[in-house]
């Protein structure tokens, strides 16, 4: 039994999910979709038509931080769980059976978060509490530490049919596996033969090279005697450029999975950090306009593991169109055809921030201007009004 969330305003906030939408506005159909306008009447107007269609969301919602942003930010713990909890009971009707949801969050709303995604989701459906590594660099000014990390939460809509790919593999992992014997089967690491687990503590191999083996002090046998003749005629045991030296097998990289297992703890060199992101903004002529995006190669990599060429990705806190412009990228990558569908709210940018300076009147045109120097075309947009 989980811990039940509560608190003033929470039945009205449901209620709000099962409210007419304030506009009515068609949803077209389009390869990458911005709709402008208030985001739980979106997810409400794409609800006849998407309903078990989406096969990934991603969101970065306000964090809550009582920082001034250019986009509202401070609100009450009660007012900030009545603001996303409609939101995530229509989200869940719109993912497939087989979807998941990733939501980004600071320290200010991890807690109260996980407990609604757990209400709204299951408890049953968690997948992993990701911790992102989002600055690279050490805040010595900070009073108590330095805040270098952030949390991504994964939820399936069913954990018994989430369609969950690995990790692919990296340039760097791919780098351990050499070829300095020029072998048929190409690049290979070499692994040891012995284990920490067996029952043969008295194990001796004689190879046809005459070399003896035995498992080092402590450890086993990892294969038979069988075995290891079998490998040695396959020319998959290596002893060393001398051929005398201690036995290793030979891992080769092609008999290798493309994609390894996901680990919880990702790295800023890995998938990215916020200088990266708004270095980003600043290659496309945006710097400055919107503050911490996310950078895409953290949401590629969300793509990369709940994604497949052909699905339909849904962001409705899309911010400066950090997932739109990352499905675009992970298509260009590996070919694919996925869709997105980015909803941003029409509210104004404060008059004195860099995003007026720089002439947008409303956070949507942010994100419209992104789109359009990502893809070089006007993207499709629906404003609610």
């Amino acid at each position: 039994m989980g811990v039940a969330l509560d608190w003033p305003g929470k039945d009205a906030a449901a209620a709000l999910s099962t409210a007419p939408p304030q506009a009515s506005v068609e949803i077209p159909e389009a390869d990458h979709l911005l709709i402008a306008g208030d985001n739980l009447d979106a997810l409400k107007l794409l609800a006849p038509a998407h309903a078990g269609a989406v096969k990934l969301i991603y969101i970065d919602p306000p964090y809550n931080t009582h920082r001034r942003f250019v986009y509202a930010d401070s609100f009450s713990t009660d007012e900030w769980l009545s603001m996303i909890y409609p939101r995530l009971l229509l989200a869940r009707d719109l993912l497939t059976e087989d979807g998941a949801i990733v939501v980004s969050i600071g320290d200010d709303q991890s807690h109260t978060l996980r407990l609604l995604l757990d209400e709204v989701f299951g408890a049953e459906n968690h997948v992993a509490d990701v911790v992102w590594q989002k600055k690279y660099t050490r805040a010595n000014d900070a009073r108590f530490f330095s805040d270098n990390h952030e949390y991504l939460f994964v939820y399936a809509r069913d954990l018994e049919q989430l369609a969950m790919q690995g990790e692919p593999r990296s340039e760097a992992q791919n780098s351990a596996y050499t070829n300095p014997d020029g072998d048929p089967r190409g690049p290979w690491k070499a692994t040891p033969i012995h284990a920490k687990s067996g029952n043969d503590p008295d194990f001796t191999h004689t190879f046809s090279n005459g070399v003896v083996w035995s498992p080092l002090p402590g450890t086993f046998p990892r294969f038979s005697h069988e075995r290891l003749d079998l490998l040695e005629a396959e020319g998959a045991i290596w002893f060393g450029r001398d051929g005398q030296a201690q036995p290793n097998r030979k891992t080769y990289l092609a008999d290798l999975a493309e994609r390894v297992t996901p680990t919880t703890l990702w790295l800023h060199t890995e998938v990215g950090n916020t200088h990266e992101a708004n270095t980003e903004l600043k290659d496309l002529g945006l710097g400055g306009v919107f503050q911490n995006p996310k950078p895409t190669r953290l949401i590629r990599r969300v793509l990369q593991l709940f994604t497949g060429p052909d699905d339909l990705v849904l962001d409705f806190f899309a911010g400066s169109g950090s997932t739109a412009h990352a499905v675009l990228l992970e298509n260009c990558a590996d070919g694919g055809k996925r869709r997105s569908i980015s909803v941003q709210s029409t509210d104004p940018v404060p008059g004195d921030s860099a995003a007026a300076k720089a002439g947008f009147s409303t956070l949507d045109e942010i994100t419209a201007a992104r789109l359009r120097a990502v893809a070089g075309a006007e993207p499709t947009v629906v404003r609610l009004g």
